[in-house]
């Protein structure tokens, strides 16, 4: 039996190119989907607080907060509002010195963390608009007792679309 078959070089001509321009698509469409799971597209940040006391007199502390918001991400970052809350740690509180001495947990079962007094709260519109790699500084000014030693600063930043937080940042100082 002969083989009728012959290459038709045309004919394979068509087919290559033709699996080579599927060939293509596939691999511009993964590149796509890599370079959308990398999260090069996605807004990213630093935050650091720095905090500088001063004592006003014999009972009151002034104290300066800088938060630095960096921008490391490849994409501009847009901040709407920050949300401030500053709480005191040490001393405890009178109630909270009764849990610790009989014993017991400062944190509640419903509570993920621990619901420390509130020294100053706030809320500050920004209208900053960060390249990446620029760096924005905020301010906030307050005053204090001076029995309080140890706060716990908590920044959230709310990004412009959403009323969800971004990004989030807590630092625990102590007051010399």
């Amino acid at each position: 039996m002969k083989n009728n078959f012959q290459w038709n070089t045309d004919s394979v001509k068509k087919w290559m190119e033709l699996i080579r321009a599927v060939l293509t698509s596939i691999a511009i469409i993964c590149g796509g989907i890599w370079f959308m799971t990398r999260g090069e597209n996605i807004e990213r940040a630093n935050l650091t607080h720095k905090l500088a006391v001063i004592k006003l007199d014999e009972n009151k502390y002034w104290g300066h907060l800088t938060i630095d918001i960096e921008n490391i991400g490849n994409v501009d970052i847009n901040i709407k509002k920050l949300l401030i809350t500053i709480k005191k740690i040490l001393p405890l509180t009178e109630d909270a010195n009764s849990k610790v001495k009989a014993g017991w947990s400062l944190q509640n079962e419903d509570e993920e963390n621990i619901l420390w007094p509130i020294l100053h709260q706030c809320s500050i519109e920004s209208k900053d608009f960060l390249r990446p790699r620029e760096i924005a500084n905020i301010y906030y000014e307050f005053e204090f007792h001076d029995s309080v030693r140890v706060v716990l600063i908590n920044t959230k930043v709310l990004h412009p679309s959403e009323t969800n937080t971004a990004w989030q940042y807590e630092t625990v100082l102590s007051i010399p």
